[in-house]
């Protein structure tokens, strides 16, 4: 039986794939720090949707046993030039990026799962003046995931969903343009109605999971 585990399942992205795989009756945990806004996204389908309110900074204990993980946990500040940044700053987006999703690992039996899709972003390739910081994590992130899909029998898929209208980029469009020079590109996005729908993307997402075969869902980097 698909049982899935959503990193960062309280809003944005991961939100819409927890509502998305609950319309598919798929039993789902939604993981992030807070339990208010996990609430809100298990009274879409509470028979169906379990929530647990965690920090990975370190593993935790986990009783839902899942088969397959969508790691969407993702945070856009603080903003600034590299030099800026502090080792406290750079440790925030190294732990949602990284480490959540390396001790979500750690506390499940991972000979149980099946398939992972990290979510990737194209700011892990091209540098943003002013979001070092994202950039840097989100490169790790996507080699850490190269490597499990070397290491660890688990099919294991990177994808980009795009500029996607979530609370995430709502940040990033609020930026002052003194700290994120960069953020003119986003702002134009929205300016051009050119941001994605996240529960459009959560969909896409979900059938990509569910529905593609073993042999096309072997590690590549797609983009949505």
């Amino acid at each position: 039986m698909t049982r899935v585990i959503v990193t960062g399942g309280s809003s944005g992205i991961g939100g819409s794939v927890v509502r998305a795989l609950a319309d598919l009756k798929v039993e789902t945990l939604a993981i992030a720090r807070q339990q208010k806004p996990l609430d809100a996204v298990r009274a879409h389908a509470p028979e169906l949707i379990q929530t647990q309110a965690v920090d990975f900074s370190s593993p935790q204990s986990i009783t839902f046993q899942g088969t397959h993980i969508v790691h969407a946990a993702g945070v856009a500040t603080p903003f600034g030039p590299i030099d800026t940044l502090t080792q406290e700053d750079l440790t925030h987006f190294w732990t949602t990026h990284v480490m959540v999703l390396h001790n979500l690992l750690h506390s499940l039996e991972t000979t149980r799962l099946k398939r992972i899709l990290v979510i990737d972003s194209e700011s892990a390739y091209q540098p943003r003046n002013g979001w070092s910081g994202y950039s840097v994590s989100k490169a790790a992130l996507a080699m850490y995931a190269r490597c499990l899909a070397t290491e660890l029998p688990v099919l294991v898929r990177l994808i980009k969903p795009g500029a996607v209208n979530t609370s995430l980029l709502q940040a990033v469009i609020n930026a002052p343009k003194g700290e994120f020079p960069d953020s003119d590109l986003f702002r134009e996005l929205k300016k051009t109605s050119q941001l994605r729908d996240s529960d459009t993307i959560g969909v896409a997402l979900v059938n990509m999971l569910l529905n593609t075969n073993e042999t096309d869902f072997l590690f590549r980097e797609f983009t949505l």
